[in-house]
């Protein structure tokens, strides 16, 4: 149930007004007969609608109370009236009344104009109360959040902005749309106030600007315009934000991405030298023991072949032609040293071929160096006819008796007495 309060100075009809408002459900909580008391009752009933005549005695009359109701405790007016003078109405307009109810009224008129303004009333504070949450929004947010009408002029700047304006020289009172914009944008706003349209209609950008000590920021703007229903621009609106930690960060990173692509590249490259280089030692190491290998080669077939050519076959001939006992004891003790020296260079041929006993070993070894059966019998002290027994077994051994092959060109190659 609303609660009304009645001003009029006329008892009767007052006394009328409020046997029909009780009868249609309201509750009157007073009836005023002055402006002075009309205020005095407002501040302490606090009724949801005030029915208010407009001629009234005294000081102040219903417009001049209506006002101040109105201003003090926000409680809505209807007017009730016989008169239509222009200059009265325009007055009463000022008051922002919820409605008027004409003298001589009747009932329908009476409740069909509380229940509108008792309605417009609720959709009113519903919006005020919006309006309010939107204004704390916009005035705690960090972003900067302005309004322009049609002509690019501020209607509208929250306090974060009027904070910047004081920073970058912006007087908010002689502030354009277009001041905000660098000129490489400002054919793009052109573009949606003459004609682009809906479709078009969002400004987005970011810029530098410098504020007061020459402090360099940068702010990203979102500008849109709003159509109204036949298709023209209602208003702008711009929010804007400051990004320079964003784009000092960004910076940050390009600049350590450079440098790390640069570092990776420097390494590669002395990765790459260092490959390149531990390749040719490799080589190097390689040709070296292969240099050294084939050198010790060499070294054992001189002495292989120096003992079995110059040494050995003389100490045979001396040890024939000599008679001395002890002087045949000390050639044996020579011989035998020697075979000892020469004894791992002959094992690489025992190695080589390994089913060879070691006299086919020695044997072998003299055919090599081309000497003749006679020659090998004479060197050590057999007959020709075991030469001949071991040269056979010899081929036997190597696989190739019966065939065409001759046994010295056979054994001749190097790589076949390699010592590894």
């Amino acid at each position: 149930m609303h609660n009304l309060l009645l001003v009029d100075d006329e008892v009767i009809i007052a006394a009328e007004l409020e046997d029909r408002l009780t009868a249609n459900g309201y509750r009157v909580v007073g009836i005023a007969t002055t402006g002075a008391r009309a205020v005095a009752m407002a501040r302490e009933r606090k009724p949801d609608l005030i029915i208010m005549d407009i001629m009234m005695p005294g000081d102040l009359d219903g417009i001049d109370a209506a006002q101040i109701i109105r201003s003090r405790f926000d409680i809505p007016v209807i007017f009730l009236t016989a008169f239509a003078d222009d200059q009265l109405m325009k007055r009463a307009k000022a008051v922002r009344p919820l409605g008027y109810i004409l003298k001589p009224f009747n009932e329908n008129q009476i409740t069909a104009t509380i229940s509108v303004a008792l309605h417009n009333n609720a959709l009113e504070k519903l919006l005020k109360e919006s309006e309010a949450r939107y204004r704390a929004v916009v005035e705690t947010l960090g972003d900067y959040i302005i309004r322009f009408d049609p002509g690019m002029k501020l209607l509208f700047a929250n306090s974060a902005f009027l904070a910047l304006s004081e920073k970058f020289d912006i007087d908010p009172s002689n502030c354009s749309l277009e001041d905000l914009l660098p000129m490489s944008e400002r054919h793009h706003l052109k573009q949606i106030i003459h004609g682009a349209g809906p479709s078009a209609s969002t400004l987005r950008f970011e810029h530098p600007i410098v504020i007061e000590g020459g402090q360099r920021r940068w702010i990203q703007w979102s500008i849109q315009a709003f159509f109204e229903a036949e298709g023209g621009i209602r208003e702008f609106q711009a929010v804007g934000r400051d990004i320079t930690d964003h784009v000092v960060m960004e910076k940050m990173l390009r600049q350590l991405n450079v440098e790390l692509e640069s570092r990776v590249k420097q390494r590669t490259h002395e990765l790459e030298i260092k490959t390149a280089s531990l390749e040719e030692v490799n080589t190097a190491l390689g040709l070296l023991l292969k240099k050294r290998e084939e050198d010790k080669l060499e070294i054992e077939k001189r002495v292989l072949t120096n003992v079995h050519e110059l040494v050995l076959p003389f100490i045979e001939k001396v040890k024939r032609y000599m008679g001395d006992h002890r002087a045949r004891g000390y050639l044996e003790v020579i011989e035998s040293n020697l075979n000892d020296i020469i004894s791992p260079f002959a094992h690489t041929i025992s190695t080589k071929y390994t089913n060879l006993t070691p006299t086919e070993v020695k044997v072998a070894s003299l055919i090599k160096q081309g000497l003749a059966t006679k020659e090998i019998a004479d060197l050590l002290a057999l007959s020709g006819r075991t030469i001949e027994a071991y040269r056979n077994n010899i081929r036997k051994k190597l696989g190739i008796k019966n065939k065409k092959v001759n046994l010295r060109t056979y054994l001749h190659p190097v790589e076949d007495f390699q010592i590894f």
